[in-house]
């Protein structure tokens, strides 16, 4: 399948004899070998138009800026085990989340004009969680 791109260079098809100019949108595909910026003569040639749009947001609700899932999303069901949870693993977990708190803060004071509800904000303060951590346990040895 093809479909519509910007020339980088100027050309003619071989077939109608249209002529176009570089920026300009034509149509293309590689195999079967079809281009032209007539869209009658792509067809002509064997061309088809893939409906396939790599940077359109998906319809319904995920967006990646201000945070907001679609609720017609399939939902997981997670079964947790039933197992008894040993005290050094509770004092870890609250040391991650001592950690997450922590770095929160740092990175907010670090880029005090950024939306703490970014991609780039969590990225962030995930990186500093990991060098906290890492320090704790380096400093243990």
């Amino acid at each position: 399948m093809g479909g519509k791109l910007t020339s980088k260079y100027k050309g003619q098809c071989q077939f109608c004899g249209s002529e176009w100019k570089v920026g300009v949108d034509i149509l293309y595909q590689k195999n079967p070998k079809a281009i032209c910026s007539e869209e009658a003569c792509y067809k002509e040639q064997g061309g088809t138009i893939s409906e396939y749009k790599p940077f359109s947001k998906p319809s319904g609700g995920f967006t990646t800026s201000g945070g907001s899932f679609n609720q017609s999303d399939p939902t997981l069901k997670m079964d947790l085990p039933d197992v008894e949870v040993p005290d050094g693993i509770k004092i870890a977990a609250e040391t991650v989340l001592q950690s997450f708190v922590t770095a929160h803060h740092m990175a907010k004071s670090l880029y005090p004009s950024m939306d703490e509800n970014t991609h780039t904000f969590s990225m962030i303060r995930s990186n500093l969680v990991d060098k906290i951590l890492t320090v704790c346990a380096l400093s243990k040895e």
